[in-house]
């Protein structure tokens, strides 16, 4: 929508002019309430994998003919971890979901053999998560995140101490 059909829009229906401007904010709440729940749900799936016996779990990917299953397991509940806690709290949105995206790429094509049925242990979970990623690393963390402000106190930092710097040596 342009400048334009925003003014017509409101001229014609001016309520709509309340709802145009909940827009922004309701894009960042729903990123946000995605961030939360999927970053939530990888520190769960991790979790679980880690205090139900990562033994299990690599016997698991042993039996799928994965190399190094033990390393591989703490690997991918590592990743699911750690990257779930950095979705959630919107720490490098983009970069945290490719890791995601890729262990649940692993999991649907190795583990769920590219299955969509539920009702034969398909696939539907870890590729809905990893679309879901998919779409953290295209659309970032929205405005809600912890990325920004500390770009910003790095930045200020920075600035300050060249400042400083430049005050001293001149």
């Amino acid at each position: 929508m342009n400048r334009r059909t925003d003014q017509n829009t409101e001229t014609r229906n001016p309520s709509m002019k309340n709802v145009i401007r909940l827009k922004p904010a309701a894009h960042d709440m729903g990123l946000l309430l995605l961030r939360v729940t999927l970053g939530g749900l990888f520190v769960f799936h991790g979790g679980a994998k880690i205090s139900g016996g990562i033994d299990g779990f690599a016997g698991y990917l042993a039996s799928l003919g994965v190399p190094f299953p033990l390393l591989n397991a703490y690997l991918a509940a590592g990743t699911e971890i750690v990257a779930g806690v950095a979705v959630a709290l919107g720490l490098l949105t983009r970069l945290a979901s490719l890791p995601l995206a890729f262990t649940m790429g692993v999991a649907f094509f190795l583990a769920k053999g590219g299955q969509l049925s539920a009702q034969g242990g398909g696939g539907e979970y870890p590729l809905a998560l990893g679309l879901v990623a998919v779409a953290l690393v295209l659309t970032g963390p929205g405005r809600f995140n912890l990325t920004d402000p500390l770009l910003r106190l790095i930045t200020r930092e920075s600035s300050v101490k060249q400042n400083t710097l430049h005050a001293v040596t001149a």
